[in-house]
C-alpha cells in the first residue's frame, strides 16, 4: 500500500509542478534572426508567438507563460490570422526558440471561403484559408487560420470535427452593445450567411441560438464594461444583466507604454457546441508587461470578478476529484485484501 500511495503523490506533485519560461517582447524584422532572453515567469505552459508591427515588415516577438491554454494540442500553429503564429510548449524554458512558421502541415489551404469587410459585407471576394468565419452583427467574413478558434472555446480540431459538426456559434453579450453572433464553418463557402442563420439575438439581452438540442439552462450574468489607465477611470453598464448558457468575465491588462491600463468585461454567452465550452479561467501573461484573462463560469452571477468564476467551476471540479480519489482508494483496498488472501 505504501508504494502505491507513494506513487500517486509523486504524479500528484509532478502534476502541478510549475514550468519555468521566459518572459520577454521585442520588435523583428522580416529577413533577420531574432530572439529575446530578459525575464522568467512560472506557469502551466510556455507560449512564443509572433504577431505584425505597425511599420511593413516588421513583427513583434513576445514570450511568457500560461494557465489552462484553450488550444488542446502543444506545438506551432497559426493563430486565427495566417500573420499570427502561436507556439505552446510545456517544460522548462521550452519556449527559448522562436518559429517563425509553422509545421508544414499546418501550412496547409483547402477550403474556399467568402471575404467581406464590415463595410462591404455583400462583396463577391473570396479567400483560401483552413475554415472560414462570419459575425452576423456587421457581415464581415473571411478565412481562418490554424486550429478553429471561437470566444471562450477550446481551440482543436474537435471544434469542428467531420463525422460530428461542421458548423459552430457563439452568441456573446456584454456591457450595453448589441449581441453579436460568431459563426465559423469547413466547406467551401460555407460562411455565406451563416451568422444570419443562428442569429436570433439581435434585439434581447437575453441572448438565444437556434436549432439546439440538449442545451443547458440559462443563468443570469453580470453585463458591464469599464476601463482604467492612470487614474481615469470609465464604465459602460447600463444593462447590468443578462442571460446564456454561461457567464463570462475578461480582463486585460498592459503597461508597456508606461501607463498601466486595464479593461473588463462581463457578459454571457450561448453557444451551440456546449462541449467545447472551456470552463474555468484560462490566463496568458507577460511579466510586467501584459496579461490576458478569459473565464466562462454556470452559475448565476459567477462572472463577479475571475476569482469567483474560477471558484464556481473549482467547487464542481473538486466534487468530481474527490469521488475519482474515492474509487481509487476502493480499488487500491479491494487489491490489497486479493493479495493478502492469496498469500494465506
Amino acid at each position: 500500500m505504501r508504494w502505491l500511495l507513494l506513487a500517486l503523490l509523486t504524479r500528484h506533485a509532478l502534476l502541478i509542478a510549475a514550468t519555468k519560461c521566459f518572459t520577454c517582447e521585442g520588435l523583428c524584422v522580416n529577413s533577420g534572426v531574432c530572439n529575446c532572453h530578459t525575464g522568467l515567469c512560472d506557469g502551466d505552459y510556455c507560449f512564443s508567438e509572433r504577431t505584425p508591427a505597425d511599420s511593413p515588415f516588421v513583427y513583434r516577438i513576445s514570450k511568457g507563460c500560461m494557465k489552462r491554454p484553450s488550444r488542446t494540442r502543444t506545438g506551432c500553429d497559426y493563430d486565427q490570422l495566417e500573420e499570427n503564429i502561436l507556439c505552446v510548449c510545456k517544460g522548462d524554458f521550452c519556449n527559448d526558440m522562436i518559429m517563425i512558421t509553422p509545421s508544414a502541415d499546418a501550412r496547409r489551404r483547402n477550403v474556399m471561403c467568402r471575404q467581406c469587410s464590415e463595410r462591404d459585407p455583400n462583396c463577391h471576394h473570396t479567400c483560401q484559408g483552413q475554415w472560414c468565419y462570419q459575425d452576423a452583427l456587421h457581415g464581415g467574413s473571411g478565412c481562418g487560420f490554424g486550429p478553429p478558434s471561437l470566444p471562450f472555446s477550446f481551440k482543436g480540431p474537435e471544434l469542428l470535427n467531420e463525422a460530428r459538426r461542421r458548423e459552430a456559434c457563439i452568441a456573446i453579450s456584454r456591457g450595453s452593445g448589441q449581441p453579436r453572433t460568431h459563426c465559423i464553418c469547413d466547406r467551401d463557402e460555407c460562411n455565406d450567411g451563416l451568422g444570419r442563420r443562428h442569429d436570433t439575438a439581435h434585439r434581447a439581452r437575453s441572448l438565444s441560438l437556434v436549432g439546439q438540442a440538449d442545451t443547458p439552462p440559462l443563468v443570469d450574468c453580470i453585463s458591464c464594461e469599464s476601463s482604467v489607465r492612470g487614474s481615469a477611470v470609465s464604465a459602460v453598464c447600463k444593462k447590468t444583466y443578462c442571460r446564456g448558457h454561461f457567464c463570462t468575465y475578461t480582463a486585460h491588462r498592459d503597461n508597456r507604454d508606461g501607463t498601466p491600463f486595464m479593461m473588463t468585461t462581463q457578459g454571457c454567452i450561448n453557444v451551440t457546441q456546449v462541449d467545447q465550452v472551456q470552463v474555468g479561467c484560462t490566463q496568458k501573461w507577460m511579466s510586467n508587461i501584459k496579461e490576458d484573462i478569459h473565464c466562462a463560469c454556470a452559475d448565476n452571477y459567477c462572472n463577479f470578478d475571475a476569482q469567483r468564476a474560477h471558484r464556481s467551476c473549482s467547487s464542481k471540479q473538486t466534487v468530481m476529484t474527490a469521488v475519482k480519489i474515492a474509487v481509487i482508494l476502493h480499488v487500491c483496498s479491494l487489491f490489497i485484501a486479493q493479495h493478502r488472501f492469496s498469500l494465506t
